[in-house]
């Protein structure tokens, strides 16, 4: 009796949240769903729809216009593109200059970079982390309670900083399958931006987690991002 009863109790619990519109793949799944009281997601494709959108630009000791067209030339000259360079493309457009080298953006390492050899202002232009490019530069610590801030809203910040030692190129050594092997990071970076770019929210996220919240459900987000 208890065996068929507990069968029951799950056939009924599946009716009745497919009603809800919620897919059980297993039966037993019923019985788990009512024990939850933390449930831990990822952020990126779950709570957001992977699109992201440049918030603001924090100029720093350069010209806003220069600044723009260099970050408008880096994400038009980039050839392994990503999120953050579509999104700072689509909000300062650039022309596609002609590189030496390139390094990729990885979790890893958590930078990328473009090395230029023209005669529009060339040099190594350096995307990445604060945590990361800090190391090789200094920052008064008004720009680090800045960065602080805009990190403690939600938004992802990165710095986007300058070395004119072209030479340093020579350090990143060859290539497996477009992916330099090994590449460090230019020894003095002169910075020239804050960005801040934020995730956008799938329509349903705010009404997902308040359900979860009432129903006494403790959300973690587990994400690389801060």
């Amino acid at each position: 009796g208890l065996l068929l009863a507990i069968t029951l109790a799950y056939g009924l619990g599946a009716v009745k949240m497919i009603g809800q519109n919620v897919l059980i793949q297993q039966a037993n799944a019923v019985e788990s769903l009512s024990n939850v009281d933390v449930l831990c997601l990822d952020k990126t494709g779950t709570l957001t729809t992977n699109e992201i959108n440049l918030e603001r630009i924090y100029s720093l000791d350069i010209d806003e216009g220069e600044l723009r067209s260099l970050l408008g030339d880096f994400a038009a000259a980039t050839k392994v593109g990503n999120k953050t360079s579509d999104a700072i493309g689509l909000a300062c457009p650039g022309t596609v200059r002609s590189l030496i080298a390139e390094v990729p953006f990885s979790s890893s390492r958590k930078w990328s970079a473009i090395a230029f050899n023209d005669t529009s202002k060339p040099g190594i232009y350096v995307l990445g982390a604060p945590e990361i490019l800090t190391k090789n530069m200094d920052l008064n610590p008004e720009i680090n309670e800045y960065i602080a801030a805009e990190t403690n809203k939600g938004l992802r910040v990165v710095l986007f900083a300058y070395s004119p030692d072209i030479i340093a190129v020579k350090n990143w050594h060859s290539e497996t399958n477009n992916q330099p092997t090994e590449v460090e990071l230019p020894a003095h970076l002169i910075p020239l931006a804050v960005i801040s770019l934020s995730d956008q929210l799938r329509p349903e996220a705010y009404e997902t987690i308040q359900g979860f919240a009432k129903a006494g459900i403790e959300i973690k987000i587990i994400s690389g991002d801060h």
